[in-house]
């Protein structure tokens, strides 16, 4: 859907470093643009190459319920304003971001 901006699948990380990291960003409340905000995160606090696999991002189908969209309008807008300032921090920015 995205192309190459896609992420997700599977998410392979050092648990240590990824819980250092600050883990699961609990601002994001439901379904939202947490997936590239981890890498976005992952790239800035460790400034090395992420693997991308080659090849195709699948989905699989499934039946979409009431958890599979924003619950509503601003929680999209939160979970959007949270991923746009997460990922425009400087690595001591969201160190400290994470810390607090």
């Amino acid at each position: 859907m995205y192309g190459d901006l896609s992420v997700g699948g599977i998410f392979i990380v050092d648990r240590d470093k990824y819980l250092l990291a600050g883990g699961e960003n609990e601002y994001f409340l439901g379904w939202g643009p947490e997936d590239f905000e981890r890498v976005k995160c992952a790239e800035i606090l460790y400034p090395q190459p992420i693997y991308r696999a080659k090849g195709g991002l699948y989905h699989l189908w499934h039946p979409r319920y009431i958890n599979s969209w924003y619950a509503d309008l601003q929680y999209e807008i939160d979970g959007k304003k949270e991923a746009l300032k997460v990922c425009g921090m400087s690595t001591e920015a969201l160190r400290n971001y994470i810390r607090s």
